[in-house]
């Protein structure tokens, strides 16, 4: 396993990058609801579709702007190996097919689950094209040992090509989970997850979400 190794000079240079990466490759970041607050004294597990390259990058953005907490998130290590900058931001990597660093894992899950942080978990396991079709969540989220009262915040992305070169991408954020309740039924967070993909599409024609690129405060819905 690898583990993060938080750096302040990387987080200074990374969110720098991103303000540039985002206003090149989008057109605008909108989210159309609400960003929500996370429960005081909760630690936090943030579970984005995973449709792209860039879906790890939004939660950053979105933490440095709404939740200003310490960013964890869990990448393949054979990922974290290539770029291995991402060690320095908060990243950390583990071979889901090597029993120890799965062992590892698990015990190091306490560290990752406290109220100080966000932890971002991908339950697709990989990156997976937005077809429409529902999705099939893998059950790698029940290994996390907790000692904190713990939330999961679902969360869908979609990037949309729309009347300007450059795609648009849309942000759907869920409602919590307590995360006592997913380990009792772990199907309650795939039926979320559909939900806001389906939510996404019918949602998509309204014109009063706030640009998160230009920093704007978000309408509440």
């Amino acid at each position: 396993m690898i583990y993060p190794t938080p750096k302040k000079w990387a987080d200074y240079i990374f969110i720098r990058y991103l303000r540039y990466l985002f206003k090149s490759d989008f057109s605008a970041i909108y989210s159309l609801k609400t960003i929500p607050e996370i429960p005081n004294n909760n630690a936090c597990i943030i579970t984005p579709n995973h449709s792209s390259w860039y879906d790890g990058f939004i939660v950053y953005w979105i933490n440095k702007i709404y939740w200003k907490k310490d960013f964890r998130v869990l990448m393949l290590s054979e990922q974290l190996k290539k770029y291995y900058f991402f060690k320095n931001i908060g990243a950390c990597g583990f071979a889901p097919t090597e029993p120890k660093d799965v062992l590892k894992f698990i015990r190091y899950s306490t560290n990752l689950i406290i109220p100080e942080n966000i932890f971002v978990f991908f339950p697709q396991g990989k990156i997976i094209p937005e077809t429409g079709k529902p999705y099939e969540l893998k059950l790698g989220l029940k290994l996390i040992k907790s000692n904190y009262p713990t939330e999961i915040l679902p969360i869908h992305f979609r990037i949309v090509h729309l009347n300007e070169r450059k795609p648009v991408l849309f942000i759907l954020p869920g409602q919590f989970i307590p995360f006592a309740e997913y380990l009792k039924d772990p199907t309650q967070l795939t039926l979320a997850m559909n939900s806001l993909q389906a939510e996404t599409s019918q949602m998509l024609h309204q014109s009063n979400y706030g640009n998160l690129l230009a920093g704007k405060p978000i309408n509440p819905h």
